[in-house]
Order: C-alpha cells, then structure tokens, then sequence
C-alpha cells in the first residue's frame, strides 16, 4: 500500500470518523452521566430543602425546649424553698412533739398523784360517813326541840310553884 494523498486522505478519514463515533460515544456518556449528576444534585437539593425544613423545626422545637427548661428552672427553685420551708416546719414539729412529750409525762405523774389523792379521799370519804352515822345516831338519842321546849316549860312551871310555896 502505497501512501498517497487519496489513501492518506481515506486514512484520516476513516480516522476521523471513528474519532468522531468515539468522541460522540464519549460525548453521550458524559451526558449520561451529566445527567446523572444533574439528577443527583436535584435529589440533593430536594434533600437539602428536606433538611433544612427539619432544621426549622428543630429550631422552633429547641426554641420550645428552652423555654420549657427556663420554666422548669423556676419550678426546682420554688420547689428547693418550698422544701426548705417544710424542712423548716418539720423541725419545729419536732420540737413540738418533743415539748409534748414532757408535757404528756408531766400529765401522766399528776395523774398518779390525782389517782392517789383521790384513793385518799375516798378513805377519808368512808371514814367521814362512818362518823356521820355515829353523829346521826348519837342525835337520835338525844333530846329534839320540842321535847326541849316541853321540858322548858315544865321546868319554868316548877320554878314558879316552888316559889310561889317559898313565899307563901
């Protein structure tokens, strides 16, 4: 084969068009794939839009939760006073008590001391019926005040015979 211009020219014919089917095999797979590309930024910015939304939320919800947080903050304070004025309150509820129970001992002795002097009393009680019964009897045998008065006047009408017989 000799290299003339004719076959030189089919040469780089033939050359430029398997350039060509290559360069235009080529050019479709780098459409193919710039689509692809193209396709997964779409996906990907869909996604972004997806996260960014969810960011929002996440935002307002963290905005909620903070203020949730501040109001909790506020309920543990009041909660630590409160507690600490109950820790107070008990305490004085445990001095009281413990007055109380003095108290409630001191009572239980006086109660002893009542129990006895009522027992006292009782015997005593006894012993003043007793003697009441002997007066009352002893009474009973004497003289009441109308026989008294009868013996006055008797005793008041002798005198005056007895003088009247002195006299006369």
């Amino acid at each position: 084969m000799e290299l003339n211009e004719q076959t030189l020219e089919q040469i780089l014919n033939r050359q430029e068009e398997k350039y060509e089917r290559r360069m235009g095999i080529l050019v479709e797979g780098l459409r193919a794939d710039i689509k692809g590309v193209a396709d997964g930024v779409v996906l990907l910015r869909e996604e972004l839009d997806g996260v960014k939304t969810d960011l929002e939320d996440l935002k307002t919800d963290v905005g909620a939760l903070r203020t949730d947080v501040e109001v909790l903050k506020e309920d543990v304070a009041e909660l630590k006073t409160d507690v600490a004025v109950l820790k107070t309150d008990v305490a004085v509820l445990k001095e009281d008590v413990a007055e109380l129970k003095t108290d409630v001992g001191v009572l239980k002795t006086d109660v002893g001391v009542l129990k006895e002097d009522v027992a006292e009393l009782k015997t005593d009680m006894d012993i003043v019926k007793t003697e009441l019964a002997i007066i009352r009897n002893d009474l009973k045998q004497k003289v009441g005040r109308d026989e008294f008065a009868l013996l006055e006047a008797r005793v008041a009408m002798l005198e005056r015979s007895s003088r009247a017989r002195s006299q006369g």
